[in-house]
């Protein structure tokens, strides 16, 4: 129990161990799980946690039309895919698993505020895909959900994302290049932060108007070898 940040329940404190002291408690409340969740994921025992592989049955989704605030750190086993007219902002770290990725549909929408997207092993994980529409503008809205028809990431406030193969694509990738018809995905950073990723931002083709995605007092760098040699340019074969 001490481990975990919980001390013995006495008068005065607040927290709980079982059958402590003369206390006999069979529960713990909402504030213990949280200091639980907490040191297992940055106290002493965080060394001892096990990660989890990627497997797709443990995807995780935004419903379409819904809007989430996470705001406590989360290890994904699978994709997390953002539906049409759905927000999720992060203010935590979330780990994502090798192998995935994050979708953001088209119409949905990613607020990376403060929050870092960042691998739950010491491989990579893929990246944000953020999906458009080539055949819309990028302010243009759907009538029927209200929201714009691309999907649009932004990243502010020192949010960021590191050690993904790609860590932004603004298109859906099709093996080596991108599926038609995907192009327009918007991004707006300020602020941000990408760290060892083997590429930043990438654009699939949009020819419908200018662009309006932007980046800007945004810092992009890899400053040592990537942990997939694969991805990194400076040691690659």
């Amino acid at each position: 129990g001490h481990s975990f940040g919980l001390v013995h329940k006495s008068p005065g404190c607040n927290h709980v161990m079982v059958s402590a002291g003369g206390y006999n408690y069979n529960f713990w409340e909402l504030s213990e799980l949280g200091i639980i969740h907490s040191n297992i994921e940055y106290g002493m025992v965080s060394k001892y946690r096990v990660e989890s592989d990627y497997n797709n049955t443990n995807t995780v989704t935004i419903p379409a039309g819904t809007s989430q605030t996470w705001t406590i750190a989360r290890v994904i086993g699978g994709d997390l895919i953002i539906e049409p007219g759905a927000t999720l902002e992060v203010q935590c770290k979330v780990k994502m698993p090798e192998g995935g990725k994050i979708i953001v549909e088209r119409g949905g929408k990613l607020d990376v505020n403060g929050g870092l997207l960042t691998a739950n092993s010491c491989a990579m994980w893929e990246g944000v895909e953020v999906w458009g529409d080539e055949t819309k503008n990028q302010t243009q809205t759907n009538p029927g959900t209200g929201a714009i028809y691309q999907g649009k990431i932004i990243l502010r406030n020192g949010g960021g994302i590191e050690h993904a193969h790609n860590a932004v694509v603004l298109g859906k990738p099709s093996g080596a290049g991108y599926a038609s018809g995907y192009g327009g995905g918007i991004i707006s950073a300020s602020g941000s932060i990408f760290s060892q990723n083997g590429a930043d931002v990438r654009f699939a083709p949009y020819s419908y108007a200018a662009s309006i995605s932007q980046i800007t007092a945004s810092t992009l760098s890899c400053a040592s070898p990537l942990r997939d040699k694969g991805y990194d340019l400076t040691s690659a074969s």
